[in-house]
């Protein structure tokens, strides 16, 4: 908006002046109050990631469970809110009402033939006639 519309729009000049006045002092205001929405938006992505980031590095087994159990004041100091963070989890790892969130005590080693091991006796499919495969289906 500028004094060429607001003049097309038959609006003389002294209440075009007061009324782009008003109107940048609303943009101006309104642009403040957008960038510290966003700016807290941006914060509060920040801090969540790094509680999850935390959380994942510590074993975490689910990471919602546990991000439940942690509580982080709203504060600007990333310092702060990293020792909180890291006294929270090793609280959480050391309880015994939650140690259960943490760690794995799964054992993921297979027994058995593992895949494409050597030793596997089969004869190759692929030099075999259709007879020789079909005789050693039975």
């Amino acid at each position: 908006m500028d004094k060429e519309f607001l003049a097309r729009l038959g609006i003389n000049e002294d209440m075009s002046s007061e009324i782009l006045k008003r109107y940048e002092s609303d943009v101006g205001t309104l642009r403040e109050e957008l960038d510290n929405h966003y700016k807290a938006e941006i914060s509060l992505l920040k801090t969540d990631h790094a509680i999850e980031r935390a959380l994942a590095t510590a074993g975490a087994r689910n990471l919602k469970a546990a991000r439940a159990l942690i509580t982080i004041d709203d504060t600007d100091d990333p310092e702060e809110v990293t020792k909180s963070l890291e006294s929270q989890i090793k609280e959480l790892v050391l309880n015994e009402g939650t140690s259960f969130l943490f760690g794995s005590t799964y054992d993921n080693h297979f027994i058995g033939v593992q895949p494409a091991e050597k030793g596997d006796n089969r004869a190759d499919i692929n030099a075999m006639s259709y007879s020789e495969f079909i005789s050693t289906q039975n």
